[in-house]
């Protein structure tokens, strides 16, 4: 392995082990890749789910401001489309990389793709009802990174 399949290997770990959140009107709700949601889905129905952020594009970090106005610039584009949006934390277990986000709903993979690409993020989690939690990497695609849960939007 290179040392670019190595790093690719460290942050996919880091995004399967990461803490994901989400606040509903009735409470927080953890989400797990590569399980289903289905407190989430219970207390929320919808379609489709896909949790995104504007923060750390590229997952490096930027400064608290940048973060911030990526964030609201987020928020005005799915205000915009008229779904229903939740607020969302993903961090690592020891909550040192924090990074508030959406909960989307009903957004069609193309669209989820046009934000995360257009937020420069390397990946995103987007699930159909009843299915589980996908997480959908923008990255170029490692034979030997190989999770049931990850799909590469290279290959569709």
């Amino acid at each position: 392995m290179t040392e670019d399949d190595n790093s690719l290997q460290a942050l996919m770990e880091s995004y399967a082990s990461a803490l994901y959140r989400v606040s509903l009107p009735q409470g927080e709700v953890g989400i797990t890749p590569g399980r289903r949601a289905g407190r989430l889905e219970a207390l929320f129905p919808a379609k489709r789910y896909a949790v995104i952020t504007a923060f750390n594009p590229g997952s490096r970090r930027l400064p608290q401001e940048e973060n911030q106005l990526a964030n609201r610039v987020l928020r005005r584009r799915l205000d915009a489309l008229n779904i229903a949006i939740f607020p969302s934390t993903a961090s690592d277990s020891e909550e040192r990389w924090l990074e508030p986000g959406w909960l989307a709903t009903d957004l069609d993979r193309p669209a989820v793709d046009a934000l995360a690409r257009r937020f420069g993020q390397t990946g995103v989690l987007f699930w159909e009802h009843s299915q589980p939690v996908r997480l959908r990497m923008y990255l170029p695609p490692v034979a030997h990174v190989r999770m049931p849960w990850v799909e590469w939007a290279g290959e569709d």
